[in-house]
């Protein structure tokens, strides 16, 4: 698994590459025209976050054409019937995932299931939020103090969420069922209702991507 800042470069090869851009990077509308499928995905937004919508596609498209070797133009992206990304353009199994926070964009692909999250590091974070975790995740954060565990949970809820995703559910299951483990080196192991979860790879990253500090988290399932 690699971290990539540009849809300029060839990509080397791996199973799964994560993007992290910002959302500027994106071309516009007059070099790469939206689907009609996103078009209509679009108007069924609100107004102001429409513009937003379409510039995150267009980084999608983007990623998933460098991955393929293809023109953007060639990448057809809808929706599962859970409302994640998919790509039915491709012959093969292709998966991705996206996520973004403010002007900064988190994309994976990947050949087998694949969830990504990112999170912006905030001045002055709030204290964590205690219920959404496992016991074996409030115990580590309790050792933990200031500054640290507030990146230390981000850490955990990035994590988390990249699992929700890779698996296909979103926020439809109980966050506390799951617990993210972490080592020193922040690998990552999963536990989903006690028990492990076999991963094909994982990471979670503290990271400084154009001048805001933030935590990128990926998961892909085995397969």
């Amino acid at each position: 698994m690699v971290i990539v800042t540009s849809l300029t470069a060839p990509l080397p090869t791996e199973r799964t590459h994560v993007f992290l851009l910002p959302l500027g990077q994106a071309r516009g509308e007059a070099s790469l025209p939206a689907t009609g499928i996103e078009r209509a995905e679009a108007a069924a937004l609100h107004p102001p976050l429409r513009q937003a919508f379409l510039a995150r596609r267009r980084l999608l498209r983007g990623a998933v054409a460098l991955r393929l070797g293809i023109a953007p133009g060639d990448v057809v992206i809808a929706r599962d019937a859970h409302g994640a990304p998919r790509v039915t353009s491709a012959r093969e199994p292709l998966f991705v995932s996206l996520a973004a926070r403010g002007e900064l964009v988190a994309l994976s692909v990947s050949d087998c299931p694949v969830g990504v999250d990112v999170e912006i590091v905030e001045a002055n974070p709030p204290e964590p939020a205690w219920t959404i975790l496992h016991a074996r995740e409030r115990e580590w954060l309790a050792k933990q103090s200031g500054d640290e565990r507030a990146q230390s949970f981000l850490e955990l809820w990035c994590a988390k969420e990249a699992y929700f995703k890779a698996i296909g559910l979103g926020l439809r299951r109980e966050p506390a069922e799951i617990a993210v483990l972490l080592d020193e080196r922040d690998r990552l192991a999963i536990e989903d209702a006690g028990h492990p979860v076999e991963l094909g790879e994982g990471c979670v990253t503290r990271t400084k991507a154009y001048g805001t500090p933030a935590i990128l988290a990926c998961t892909v399932l085995a397969c």
